[in-house]
């Protein structure tokens, strides 16, 4: 299931048009059946997938300040039930402006973060050494966060094809950025900017030693 609680939202507060909104929804259909898609492949179930009406900017500061693009990430955080959540956050220009090539492999690519996150942590658990404290505080759209394609989706899949031609050190698709820029930016739609800080990932230890994963999943990634 798709949630769009914050989609809509947005829209009866008027800070996304209906057109818009409805576009979204539409495509958020077609985000559905991928999802589907990856999760029969592999036999993982997808982490929550979530739809956020806005795009999302990761800002640097170094010696001079740049933003990137975020059109999609992996939320890790901390749950009373499940000692750690997994979130993967869609934003809306993806949805609206990418081609399903570029669809299909973020989608994938986030399936990919999430396993390898997934796995460490329960390493960690299984573990008597407390994981490092700088592991945690990697960012979660770290490239080393991801594990091999070829090993989750196989040699030969379309998946593993599609993310090693659209991910290079990050999504690259020109003409999504470029219809983003045009369509989204200068309309003026919402866009919420994160510094790099604000987009680590910090986890507490406790957190960690009580994830709660059920025997088939844990069955499926001793064999990854």
């Amino acid at each position: 299931m798709i949630i769009l609680d914050e989609l809509l939202e947005y829209k009866r507060r008027d800070l996304i048009p209906e057109d818009v909104y409805q576009r979204v929804l539409e495509r958020s259909g077609e985000l559905g059946s991928i999802i589907s898609d990856v999760e029969c492949l592999i036999g993982i179930r997808y982490p929550k997938a979530v739809v956020k009406p806005y795009l999302i900017t990761l800002v640097y500061t170094n010696d001079v300040i740049y933003e990137a693009n975020v059109y999609a990430r992996t939320v890790v955080k901390p749950s009373t039930d499940l000692g750690v959540e997994f979130l993967v956050e869609f934003t809306a220009p993806l949805l609206l402006f990418a081609s399903r090539d570029t669809l299909k492999a973020v989608v994938a690519h986030e399936m990919a973060h999430y396993v390898e996150l997934l796995k460490r942590f329960v390493d960690f658990k299984l573990t008597s050494e407390a994981p490092p404290e700088s592991f945690f505080e990697a960012p979660s759209v770290d490239e080393s966060l991801s594990i091999d394609p070829e090993k989750l989706f196989g040699p030969d899949s379309v998946y593993t094809k599609l993310i090693r031609e659209t991910f290079n050190d990050g999504l690259k698709d020109e003409e999504l950025d470029r219809l983003v820029d045009e369509k989204w930016v200068k309309k003026g739609l919402p866009i919420v900017r994160v510094s790099v800080e604000e987009n680590l990932v910090r986890l507490p230890v406790e957190s960690i030693l009580n994830l709660r994963v059920d025997d088939d999943l844990m069955a499926r990634l001793s064999k990854l």
